[in-house]
């Protein structure tokens, strides 16, 4: 699991609480901490930390900080303001209300449909039996929507330490018709390491495009083969102008002995979900560059691709073509 060592992460009704983007200011030094779950993402670095909870203790830990979410000044402020305290230091955290509400209209969302998905563990055990599918953002699985929309896709994609394979949905991310002349499909390929491609960010879009397929590498190979065997799921293959949208990559997981020095982090594989829009894909570039690197240095087995192009007209030799009718 995601939970730090010593304990887990509280319950739902009041994790709920804290979910959501916030300020966190101390010394004058302002950071975005987003809470997802029982995890945190800091939006300038991208790291993730856990939330916990002993079970015999009434506080919340991050890093070492401490949160008493009974207590009753933290309480009269309905959670808009926390004060996180490590023995005389104070650290506050301030609500970021717009994108809270909408973090926290979703996390109700997959409460109701029955997925307690980060919160009591019981999303991982429906996941790991192949009954829900999970969205990556970076490289936290968080659970799909109940209900698919027009153009989804789900693939089985091998995670984790040992992998095994699990079920990802991926939307849309392209504009749609009326929106643009043609529509847009989700495929996944896999290549054999080196994959010879090279990604570039779209400015304007915001968009993870693929700028450059390495003449003779095995991208450029199976760009070959998939010409003989033609388009469908046996024919994908990588080409300049798809939208990365999501890759495998090597990360460590670490266990209690782990976090103290006395046994080695294990290799977990993990999907890197790109975030959508132009703030998410400029913000992760760097994360982004950083999980290509962490694959290229500890990874095995050939590397996925999730990938996102947008079809042809009808009729367009060696295209994905698109009947509107």
């Amino acid at each position: 699991g995601r939970g730090a060592p010593g304990g887990g992460a509280g319950g739902a009704d009041e994790l709920e609480a804290l979910q959501g983007t916030w300020r966190s200011v101390r010394d004058g030094v302002e950071e975005m901490p987003t809470v997802t779950g029982n995890l945190v993402r800091w939006g300038a670095s991208g790291r993730v930390d856990p939330i916990t909870k002993r079970p015999i203790s009434r506080y919340y830990e991050l890093n070492g900080w401490k949160l008493d979410l009974h207590d009753s000044s933290q309480q009269q402020q309905q959670q808009q303001q926390l004060q996180w305290t490590k023995e005389d230091q104070t650290l506050t955290w301030i609500r970021e209300e717009d994108d809270s509400l909408e973090v926290r209209g979703e996390v109700q969302q997959q409460q109701q449909a029955g997925l307690q998905a980060n919160f009591d563990g019981d999303f991982e055990s429906q996941w790991s039996r192949g009954k829900v599918a999970a969205t990556p953002w970076k490289h936290i699985p968080s659970p799909a929507p109940p209900q698919a929309q027009k153009g989804d896709k789900e693939f089985l994609i091998e995670v984790g330490a040992p992998p095994a394979f699990r079920r990802f949905r991926f939307s849309r991310a392209l504009p749609q018709p009326p929106l643009a002349a043609q529509p847009s499909r989700l495929f996944v390929v896999q290549i054999p390491r080196p994959i010879g491609v090279g990604f570039e960010m779209d400015r304007d879009s915001g968009a993870v495009t693929v700028a450059e397929i390495l003449k003779n590498g095995n991208a450029d190979r199976q760009r070959k083969l998939s010409a003989f065997i033609g388009e469908g799921d046996a024919g994908d293959c990588v080409r300049q102008g798809d939208v990365l949208r999501a890759f495998s990559t090597t990360t460590f997981e670490y266990g209690t002995l782990g976090l103290l020095g006395a046994e080695k982090p294990k290799k977990s594989r993990t999907l890197f979900g790109i975030p959508s829009g132009e703030k998410g894909a400029a913000s992760a570039w760097g994360d982004i560059a950083s999980a290509f690197k962490s694959d290229r240095v500890h990874g095995e087995n050939d590397v996925t691709l999730v990938l996102e192009r947008r079809l042809a007209p009808a009729g367009t030799p060696g295209e994905d073509g698109y009947d509107s009718t």
